[in-house]
């Protein structure tokens, strides 16, 4: 009940913060037509909100080998909360800010952001530098996830953009679906820190598509 209820407040969020945005204001971009590079485009999109959505439940499964390495029971539950306070947070603002200052602009730096934030998070010493780190992850997530929302948008004539949207959303399933399985064996097969690390090659294919 916990999952799918964070699932519907996610999809509030971005679904308000793309909706606000105006093309009327927002800076021109030449945004892709669609295309040939229409579906490479599509799935970049789509792979970076697979590293956002994932990484709410990801942890999860992974919480007693990290407590028992890094320590910080009492503490744990900021793991998750420092991620979903700082993106709840930041979704409206950067959602604003890109509609302001460029959409593709802000899909880059939050993915960015958001890859370093996993970075640091696998690196993390103990239990103070993972809630920190998740925080800047909460930063990048909501940077991008707004900004993708809205570029898949802009790539579709208006009576395709609710198919479209239908399926960037979908994803979100996707992700809370095989998040905590994902989570298990990348735990028990190499470490901890890979749930974490696992999003910068899948953030890498995002960016180059």
């Amino acid at each position: 009940m916990g999952r799918t209820r964070s699932a519907g407040v996610h999809e509030e969020l971005i679904v308000g913060s793309a909706v606000s945005m105006n093309p009327s204001t927002a800076i021109a971009e030449s945004p892709p037509k669609p295309g040939r590079s229409a579906p490479l485009v599509l799935a970049g999109l789509l792979a970076g909100l697979l590293l956002g959505f994932m990484d709410v439940t990801i942890v999860s499964t992974a919480a007693p080998t990290i407590i028992a390495d890094l320590g910080g029971l009492n503490l744990f539950a900021w793991v998750f909360s420092a991620f979903l306070i700082v993106q709840t947070v930041t979704i409206p603002i950067f959602g604003k800010l890109s509609d302001l200052y460029g959409r593709k602009r802000f899909f880059l730096l939050g993915l960015l952001i958001f890859m370093a934030g996993s970075a640091l998070s696998g690196a993390s010493q103990d239990i103070y530098q993972l809630i920190a780190f998740r925080a800047v992850q909460g930063i990048g997530f909501g940077a991008f996830v707004p900004a993708t929302i809205a570029i898949a948008g802009d790539m579709f004539p208006p009576e395709r953009r609710g198919q479209v949207q239908g399926l960037l959303f979908s994803i979100n399933g996707v992700a809370f679906a095989i998040a905590p399985a994902l989570g298990s064996f990348l735990t028990e097969a190499i470490s901890w820190r890979w749930i974490f690390y696992i999003n910068l090659p899948v953030g890498v294919v995002s960016l180059g598509l």
